[in-house]
């Protein structure tokens, strides 16, 4: 096991997910061996105190179990605590309580969407659509270095979706969110698409999302738009009676 700072992880890991996912300024150090990676972050969720400390495992099982169980000998287990779902009984920390969800990428062509996708700029008008269908979004308007697009029917805005540019330039699709009224049509699989064209337009070429496990029908959506899943995971708090 060797521990490399944030600098050397981002200047020398071949995972997709640290290379596309994981902001830089957030990375504190992590721990290495045969292909997996134990990253430690801090936290930046409104749901974790600034500070708060940030586990994300990557490998296999053959690497991943027995470098997770030499951090835990050597290290005070994270406050939160992202694994592969597979591994998650055989980690030495322990979920308070998690879910599931798939962290997905396109870096290959993405269909056209059926109908026209365009920008939409009007804070109050993506916010009305968010506040009735997706309230707990975790992008809205007005952060930094989010794109919006939407769909609209006779003007009035009925499907919506955000790009959020990442620091490796890879577009991290959100939000994405269609009025009670116009479900059934397609419109999220043609807001999806236009946001991951989008998404690729600038250099690496990649678009990436998270979705819930559970969540069946969005997978299927993006899988149809060639969206691949390597990997799918477990996150939440880590119980204190275990760390």
């Amino acid at each position: 096991m060797r521990e490399i700072d944030g600098d050397e992880l981002r200047a020398t890991s071949d995972e997709r997910f640290v290379r596309w996912q994981m902001k830089p300024e957030a990375l504190k150090r992590a721990w290495v061996s045969d292909g997996a990676t134990v990253v430690e972050a801090v936290g930046e969720r409104a749901s974790l105190p600034p500070g708060r400390r940030v586990f994300t495992c990557l490998g296999d099982a053959t690497s991943l179990v027995p470098l997770m169980h030499a951090v835990a000998a050597v290290v005070d287990a994270p406050q939160r605590l992202t694994l592969p779902v597979e591994l998650a009984d055989e980690a030495p920390w322990r979920h308070a309580e998690s879910w599931q969800w798939r962290w997905m990428y396109a870096d290959g062509p993405v269909p056209e969407p059926r109908v026209p996708v365009v920008e939409v700029t009007d804070a109050a008008e993506i916010d009305a659509v968010l506040d009735a269908g997706n309230p707990d979004a975790w992008a809205r308007p007005g952060q930094p270095g989010v794109d919006w697009l939407g769909i609209r029917e006779s003007g009035r805005l009925v499907a919506v979706g955000a790009v959020t540019r990442q620091p490796s330039g890879a577009g991290l699709l959100q939000a994405i969110t269609v009025t009670a009224e116009a479900r059934g049509r397609g419109y999220g699989r043609d807001v999806s698409a236009g946001l991951s064209r989008l998404a690729q337009s600038v250099p690496p070429g990649v678009a990436t999302l998270g979705a819930y496990a559970d969540n069946t029908a969005a997978v299927a959506t993006y899988l149809s738009l060639g969206f691949v899943n390597p990997t799918t995971f477990r996150s939440g708090p880590v119980s204190p009676a275990r760390g």
